[in-house]
């Protein structure tokens, strides 16, 4: 989990603030996919750790994610018009 955000980090800081789609794609896309992978094996009966002790910083993390994924996306689509305006 931790390489995987100093990844999504890397794309968000020099891909997405340069205004490219693809990047924060694969920022949003990534980390989805090893939470989908990760998470439901904690409710199978495998792990029996408090789910707040355990889970808490995760879920408080997507939190911020998601709220920081859905701030970039504002910026892409603000920056889009501008960007294809200036090419003309």
């Amino acid at each position: 989990m931790d390489l995987t955000a100093i990844a999504a980090g890397g794309l968000a800081w020099y891909g997405v603030r340069d205004g490219l789609w693809w990047a924060w794609i694969i920022a949003v896309v990534v980390p989805v996919v090893g939470l989908a992978v990760a998470l439901p094996m904690h409710y199978m009966g495998h792990f029996n750790y408090d789910w707040v002790s355990h889970l808490g910083a995760i879920y408080l993390g997507t939190i911020i994610y998601v709220v920081g994924a859905v701030v970039a996306l504002v910026g892409l689509t603000l920056a889009a018009p501008a960007a294809a305006q200036a090419r003309q």
